[in-house]
């Protein structure tokens, strides 16, 4: 008798991958007998659901203030860079006005990369809109002027400076 030693292994291989045991079954279960372990996907767990009963409880946000329904018309950005790059590579600003539907306008003066606290204030053309805060230690000022009688038009044309107390523009339109 002949007996076929190929056969008997891929018979015993064939008969123990269907009764799912020993490493032909085990590598099937894990996505694959080889090549990285193939694509298989871990079980979910299910969201615990609240019972039908009980109302549903919403998360809680932090209290915003309220503010004023303010529609905003008009807004003009213009944004200033600095004039002196050896001493303040860094600093910029922007001037923001806005034009209220209900009238009135609130202007925006920003500054960034100023030491901490320096104290600027805003001019546009000749007129002085007043000073900002002073920086903080992340180098950042900021302050709002309600009803300073700008136009975009000023604002659009006018020369824009940012000056420190001596009155040197920090930053601004054209330097």
């Amino acid at each position: 008798m002949n007996i076929d030693i190929r056969k008997i292994t891929t018979g015993t291989l064939v008969i123990a991958a269907l009764a799912g045991v020993g490493p032909v079954a085990g590598a099937a279960a894990r996505g694959g007998g080889g090549g990285g372990g193939g694509n298989h996907v871990l079980p979910v767990p299910a969201q615990p659901q609240p019972p039908a009963n009980q109302p549903q409880i919403q998360p809680t946000q932090p209290a915003q203030p309220a503010q004023p329904a303010q529609a905003v018309q008009a807004k003009v950005i213009r944004l200033l860079r600095t004039c002196n790059r050896s001493l303040l590579p860094l600093a910029k600003g922007k001037l923001t006005l806005e034009t209220l539907a209900a009238g009135g306008t609130l202007t925006t003066a920003e500054i960034d990369g100023v030491p901490p606290g320096s104290v600027v204030s805003a001019v546009v053309g000749a007129t002085t809109l007043g000073s900002l805060p002073a920086a903080d230690v992340t180098r950042h000022a900021r302050a709002v002027f309600p009803d300073t009688g700008l136009t975009p038009a000023t604002v659009k044309s006018a020369v824009i400076r940012l000056v420190d107390a001596a009155g040197t523009a920090i930053v601004a339109s054209n330097c």
